[in-house]
């Protein structure tokens, strides 16, 4: 500092950089702050109610001997994820646990979303919905389909998700809806609309049979004819 109190040029621009580096720092650690936030807080930020949101049940599972576990639904393209630790009355846990994996049900509460193809529900209440030509599809679709034209290709539908596999391993899985459209096919259906895990991509087929032992889709737009038959379990 020069004798008059003021500071010089080069000293006032150390100072100007200094003071521009402790505001990047500090914005730098306020974007941090809400990185690191709790679950909680982020979710309290992105909460949105729900009404009778359609989803298909995919099931429930314990966590740890003696603690609460949770339930699955999928619905077009994600998975939504309720638990017995959070929010969700004690009561609706259990009444879930004796839900049919692959029926549709309204689901009411807040959903918040935590990441690609993924939320969670507080769930505070649920409708099981009436089954229509839709829901019968899904159901007829239930088990292990493999292929005609290749017998290591295979695929395996666990209420609306379809476990992919060649010669035994599993290649993927998709979410999938049976639907009156797929995208911008519309005229003959029915359509089974698939997506991937994260959400991101998503294939139509046209479902030309389904019975009890067979199936034939035809992949969309290019028109290939799949056939599968269904395997039973071993006795």
């Amino acid at each position: 500092m020069c004798k008059t109190g003021r500071l010089s040029k080069s000293m006032r621009r150390d100072h100007a950089a200094r003071a521009s580096a402790l505001a990047a720092v500090l914005s730098w650690l306020g974007l941090s702050l809400l990185v690191w936030a709790s679950p909680a807080q982020v979710r309290a930020m992105e909460g949105a109610s729900i009404t009778g949101y359609p989803a298909v049940f995919q099931g429930c599972r314990p966590t740890r001997p003696g603690r609460p576990g949770f339930c699955t639904f999928v619905d077009r393209g994600s998975r939504l994820f309720v638990y017995g630790t959070g929010a969700t009355p004690h009561w609706l846990m259990e009444e879930l646990g004796g839900l049919e994996i692959g029926r549709r049900v309204g689901l009411t509460g807040k959903r918040y979303d935590l990441y690609d193809g993924a939320g969670e529900v507080e769930l505070a209440g649920l409708v099981v919905l009436p089954l229509n030509r839709y829901d019968r599809i899904l159901q007829r679709l239930q088990g292990l389909w493999r292929s005609d034209s290749d017998p290591l290709d295979a695929f395996q539908v666990t209420g609306a998700e379809r476990v992919n596999a060649y010669a035994g391993a599993r290649t993927s899985v998709d979410y999938i809806s049976i639907q009156p459209e797929c995208g911008s096919f519309t005229a003959q259906g029915p359509y089974l609309h698939a997506w991937d895990e994260s959400g991101t991509g998503s294939l139509c087929y046209e479902i030309a049979k389904v019975s009890d032992t067979q199936l034939v889709l035809v992949y969309l737009p290019r028109g290939n004819v799949l056939g599968y038959k269904r395997e039973r379990a071993a006795r």
